[in-house]
């Protein structure tokens, strides 16, 4: 599983030192120790489309393409999930403020559980609140959140979170 797009890591990550134009990609083998790879970027699409050909030559093992297409050679297709993890999570709430309590139990209530939660920030009639999630599936995530906007009219924001040595 992997997924190609920014996240939240503790400052003790190694991705955490990667700054400015540079992009990293960082790699958990089945055997042996987690690798960095990082260089100048070029771009989110590019970098991103480099990536995946990089993954689609290993997932084939150098089997040629077909010249039509970029279609693989083979019988077996190639399929990629995301994996599931933990979510850093933003509330901006415009007037009404929910307690944490009534926060955690809604989403609780969706399956999503907070493994830290943050404290409210105010500015002027706007909260904002951050909240750490345990880990799960992108879907249930944006379900959840999409449910909450709904009840509340509050704005969402979700970016995965990496622990040390996820993903």
């Amino acid at each position: 599983t992997g997924f190609v797009g920014p996240a939240f890591v503790p400052l003790a990550h190694p991705l955490a030192r990667i700054e400015h134009e540079q992009n990293a990609l960082w790699v958990t083998p089945n055997i042996g120790a987690p690798l960095l790879f990082s260089g100048p970027g070029a771009g989110p699409e590019v970098t991103a489309a480099a990536i995946l050909d990089d993954v689609a030559e290993i997932a084939t093992a150098g089997k040629p393409r077909r010249a039509s297409g970029g279609e693989f050679a083979g019988d077996e297709p190639i399929t990629c999930q995301a994996p599931v993890t933990p979510w850093l999570l933003r509330f901006t709430f415009d007037g009404n403020v929910p307690s944490q309590q009534e926060v955690s139990e809604f989403l609780g209530s969706h399956g999503i559980w907070f493994s830290q939660a943050g404290r409210d920030v105010r500015d002027n009639e706007v909260t904002v609140r951050h909240g750490l999630v345990h880990t799960a599936p992108r879907l249930h995530v944006e379900l959840a959140l999409s449910a909450l906007r709904h009840a509340t009219g509050c704005a969402t924001h979700a970016i995965r979170a990496l622990e040390y040595g996820d993903v």
